[in-house]
């Protein structure tokens, strides 16, 4: 009961005329209090519009995919052939891949260089020329695919190809139990599908440019012929 006497006593004495007369009296105490209220308001809003993730559209976009080995393709080609004569790229759409270490220069001729001589003397196709192609699409022997399949030259499984394979970031590549037999089948393959016009190492660099199963072309061969000075192999 006296609670809501209480209540009516100052709904009673809260009118217009008495809110008036507290205002004239307490203005400043009053006017303090609404600047402080203002002020919190102010910041507040300031706070949740900053932080709000809908404020930058740069929060809505996808983060970059990096591409896959199938894309990279033999994009090395841009770190052995790095004269200023051939700065002009493979592909646009093929990355720059890593630089291969010096020190497999020298080895990679070393090892293979007897190798590429006798399938020189049973299929005719020059030494150098598969020096050159072995250099630049394995390369030096450090490519993933070489690792995986011992596949020094990119050569990928056909209709034809009834031997063992390996799917590589969804290509299908063959695979090999050793390097020799790598080589031998780059023999072979080119035996059978290539036509160079004469036995010249442009005519036979043109040919392999001609097959289309990578991206090497004539002059990135020639250029490793001659940077590396493979022809002597071929006498």
């Amino acid at each position: 009961m006296f609670v809501l006497n209480y209540k009516q006593k100052v709904m009673k004495n809260l009118n217009p005329r008495s809110i008036s007369q507290f205002l004239r009296q307490n203005w400043f105490p009053t006017s303090l209090i609404a600047m402080f209220f203002l002020a919190f308001i102010r910041q507040d809003v300031s706070l949740n519009f900053q932080v709000s993730p809908k404020s930058s559209p740069m929060a809505m976009e996808a983060p970059l995919e990096k591409p896959t080995f199938h894309q990279m393709g033999i994009g090395s080609f841009s770190t052995i052939l790095s004269s200023a004569a051939m700065k002009a790229p493979v592909s646009r759409a093929k990355p720059v891949a890593k630089p291969v270490p010096a020190k497999f220069e020298g080895s990679f001729v070393e090892r293979f260089a007897g190798v590429a001589k006798d399938e020189q003397n049973k299929f005719g196709i020059p030494a150098s020329i598969i020096l050159a192609s072995g250099i630049l699409l394995s390369e030096m022997g450090t490519s993933a695919i070489v690792a995986e399949a011992q596949n020094f030259f990119m050569l990928p499984c056909t209709q034809k190809w009834d031997g063992d394979s390996m799917e590589i970031d969804g290509a299908c590549f063959r695979w090999y139990g050793s390097a020799w037999e790598s080589f031998r089948d780059h023999s072979l393959f080119l035996a059978k599908n290539a036509t160079p016009k004469n036995n010249s190492l442009t005519s036979w660099a043109n040919a392999i440019e001609d097959l289309g199963w990578t991206d090497l072309k004539s002059k990135h061969i020639l250029y490793v012929v001659n940077k590396y000075d493979l022809d002597k192999f071929d006498k």
